[in-house]
């Protein structure tokens, strides 16, 4: 990674335009609000474009802390999942028996239903608890989310850290697409059994 392309990364952050590599201009030509401006790339979210550069490893997750919003990470969990083969719902409410739950991404694929709560912030101490509140809100709507699949797995997307299990597991943003590869081991670990079809 060089040092010239840091600081084009860093200028299209910030100025919304920059003239890049015809690489790395093509790959961030797939992205949703960028296009070409002759040699330059502009685009209109920030918050993608430092979402790219984290999983390139341009950029650290601390410095893309301060572009990134819960959008980005929406975005990138709902399109990593149907890259899987999933459906997906964003921004999910569900009345439950006891209150009304939010998700903001449910992926299903007929028998496998991933729920997913993001998160982008920087501390990862309260995780656990997010992971646990997740975990429950989860088994409350286990009623609606039959609908679309036998099981569910609760699963928190974070900026950074390390994969853990505490009720749902909390997996970093950099790990997710690695972590659907390895879905069904995911779901025997968390002791849920997974039959052949619906």
């Amino acid at each position: 990674m060089s040092a010239r392309l840091q600081i084009s990364v860093k200028k299209l952050l910030s100025e919304g335009c920059a003239e890049l590599p015809v690489a790395v201009r093509a790959e961030l030509l797939t992205l949703e609000s960028c296009y070409a401006d002759g040699e330059r790339v502009c685009c209109q979210s920030p918050d993608e474009v430092a979402l790219w550069a984290v999983l390139r490893g341009l950029m650290s997750e601390y410095e893309a802390s301060t572009y990134l919003n819960w959008k980005a990470f929406e975005s990138f969990v709902a399109r990593a999942l149907e890259e899987a083969g999933f459906a997906t719902l964003k921004n999910v409410r569900v009345k439950t028996k006891y209150r009304t739950v939010e998700f903001d991404v449910v992926g299903h694929d007929g028998r496998r239903v991933v729920v997913v709560e993001c998160k982008r912030w920087k501390r990862s101490g309260a995780y656990l608890s997010v992971a646990e509140e997740h975990a429950w809100k989860v088994r409350a709507a286990s009623e609606w989310l039959s609908r679309f699949g036998k099981v569910a797995l609760p699963v928190v997307v974070v900026l950074k850290g390390r994969a853990v299990a505490e009720g749902a597991l909390v997996v970093p943003i950099k790990l997710f697409k690695g972590f659907l590869e390895e879905l069904d081991v995911a779901f025997a670990e968390a002791g849920i059994e997974l039959s052949k079809s619906r």
